[in-house]
């Protein structure tokens, strides 16, 4: 009986035993590694994994994560990593990690070798399929941007500049909303009309009554009788009148109401009007010397670059961290059947919680330095833990450089909000180009940058806010200036070794908003105005002459429409509530005659009988 046992039991449990302690790491290894290229779409290499039981947990020596769109930099690399699971936990299918440590993390540091991987695999990664919502609403308002930026060329201006041609390729809306109105009004008209002829009918019954109550005299009544009869007939007249005038008050307010809505739409087409000489003003690429059209020129792109790189990164995260979705409720099993009750845990905890990270020393090697921080509730249920994820990182170099990190990413409410802000301090810049390829192409070279980064993304918001200083700059023009904006530009330009940018980009509803400066724009601003500021104006008063007067022509034949319409029923309501008013004064009256005179008729029958009496 013992030798069965150590044959059929023990012998196989410990070759079961040494496979696991023998391939286990290699096994567990390669399933992060598999997991990791998922999401990032890039090579995740691991070395030295080792996994322990007493007490259960995972330590490497080195991990590389490759940036998918720079196969040869790393997204991050890290020394060794070591972390324990609770056991208790994981028999119960629950991944909780109290403390992960980090050690001599890298961002952006060079690989010896490509990191890509295979097309196929790359196209299906969780990192390259996210959607990005932000990023896209912010590309498609920048496209936009870039197809109206203005010319900074006069000669090139006048050559081109024909105001008839660009107001009939120009989608006004004004005329658009003109005839929009003009439907309104037509609308409107057709249950006036109705109104009308429904008035036009109580009007006949009005002048039968008026008649009827003439024909009443009454020095001619010369009985008691004969009065209350009369008096009678006159009330039914003022019930009928009085129901005629209810009726008109409820059609008269209700043609007020649409006069008063028409005449509201009426006073929104000057905002129309700006709107379309705004936007003729951006197809005619009309310089305005403002500081926004002089920083967009000078350094939109790189801005705009920066704002939508942030917004892929927001994007990623918000489609990687999503709100817990419960599973389905428990369907009611048929009667007498039996069921599984389960019972609350004295404490809950959700699938995956990895409650902190910390990280200590960092490698100078790579774009950042992060020396320290922690990442905290790192969960697949927020609701559960009842914490948001929480970013604070930061890392300092002797040569003043310097970086602070901190996030938040809360999915505890409906709306989702994300909160992240960074300052770098001291960054070396790789080069960064100024202007535009066809306007003053200009090359920062070896300058050093301190920036400030701000993201709140509330559901489907967003606000970013970004101010970069350039300092110990360098300028390398790549050509000669074209003309005299160019000239002044570069005048400025070759003044400087240093500029501060500021962006802020937010969206309210379906519009963003967009406010870009730089501490250069007054005085390029100042210089262009006394230069060239007398003929741009021309130009401008040239165009909105042209337009001024399409629009007016447009807008006379629609007011000439709007006066007719509104004049025509505003007389023919006040005629029959003048009608209505003076027919129920009319039959009032009457009816005040008519007791007077029954008044006198009673006291004049009373004395008759006095009289007879007293002769009796």
């Amino acid at each position: 009986m013992r030798k069965h046992f150590i044959y059929f039991i023990l012998v196989p449990l410990i070759i079961f035993f040494l496979l696991i302690y023998f391939f286990l790491d290699n096994w567990v290894e390669s399933q992060i590694e598999d997991t990791g290229e998922t999401v990032f779409g890039a090579k995740v290499e691991i070395e030295n994994l080792k996994v322990s039981f007493f007490p259960l947990g995972i330590q490497w020596t080195k991990l590389q994560v490759a940036n998918p769109y720079d196969t040869w930099t790393n997204l991050f690399e890290t020394g060794n990593v070591k972390f324990e699971l609770d056991a208790n936990q994981l028999l119960r299918k629950k991944y909780i990690i109290e403390t992960i440590e980090i050690y001599d993390l890298a961002i952006g540091s060079k690989r010896k070798t490509d990191g890509s991987l295979p097309e196929s695999k790359r196209r299906k990664s969780t990192l390259l399929t996210a959607e990005r919502t932000f990023k896209k609403t912010a590309d498609d308002f920048i496209n936009q941007i870039k197809q109206t930026t203005p010319i900074f060329d006069l000669a090139k201006l006048k050559g081109n500049f024909n105001p008839d041609s660009l107001i009939k390729i120009l989608d006004i809306r004004t005329v658009s909303k003109l005839d929009s109105i003009k439907q309104e009004i037509l609308r409107a008209s057709k249950q006036w009309d109705a109104s009308i002829n429904d008035f036009e009918t109580s009007k006949n019954r009005i002048l039968e009554i008026e008649s009827r109550i003439k024909a009443i005299d009454p020095a001619q009544l010369n009985n008691v009788q004969n009065i209350t009869n009369a008096i009678l007939t006159v009330d039914n007249s003022i019930k009928t009148i009085g129901d005629i005038k209810s009726t008109f008050e409820n059609r008269y307010k209700s043609i007020n109401n649409d006069i008063t809505a028409i005449i509201t739409s009426v006073d929104s087409v000057d905002d129309y009007v700006k709107r379309d000489f705004q936007h003729l003003k951006d197809m005619a690429r009309l310089p305005s010397i403002n500081t926004p059209s002089i920083a967009q020129l000078l350094i939109g792109n790189e801005m705009y670059q920066r704002v939508t790189d942030y917004l892929g990164y927001a994007d990623i995260a918000r489609q990687s961290v999503k709100k817990y979705q419960p599973e389905p409720e428990y369907e009611k099993p048929p009667r007498f059947e039996g069921q599984n009750i389960k019972f609350p845990s004295p404490r809950a905890y959700p699938k995956f919680w990895i409650k902190q990270i910390i990280i200590q020393g960092g490698k100078k090697e790579g774009d950042l330095f992060i020396g320290k921080g922690t990442i905290r509730n790192i969960t697949d249920d927020q609701l559960t833990t009842g914490l948001p994820i929480t970013i604070d990182v930061e890392g300092a170099l002797t040569n003043e450089r310097s970086v602070k990190i901190s996030g938040l990413i809360d999915r505890r409410k409906d709306v989702p909000l994300d909160e992240y802000s960074a300052t770098l301090q001291g960054v070396p810049t790789a080069e960064i180009k100024l202007g535009k390829s066809d306007f003053l192409p200009t090359t920062i070279k070896n300058a050093l940058m301190n920036s400030s980064i701000k993201l709140t993304l509330p559901g489907n918001s967003f606000d970013t806010n970004i101010d970069v200083k350039f300092s110990n700059l360098s300028m390398i023009f790549e050509s000669e200036p074209k003309n005299i904006f160019e000239s002044i530009v570069r005048q400025v330009l070759e003044r400087v070794n240093s500029f501060g940018v500021n962006l802020r980009m937010w969206n309210t509803k379906s519009n963003i908003d967009v406010a870009l400066s730089t501490d250069l724009d007054n005085q390029i601003a100042k210089r262009l105005q006394e230069v060239v500021g007398e003929e741009l104006i021309k130009l401008q008063n040239h165009l909105k002459s042209k337009f001024d007067s399409f629009i007016n022509q447009k807008r006379n034949e629609f007011n000439n429409f709007y006066q007719a319409k509104i004049s025509e029923v505003k007389e023919q309501i006040n005629y029959y509530q003048t009608l209505i008013t003076d027919q129920l004064s009319f039959v009032e009256n009457k009816k005040k005659e008519l007791a007077e005179r029954l008044e006198r008729e009673k006291s004049g029958l009373i004395e008759n009988k006095l009289r007879d009496l007293l002769k009796k």
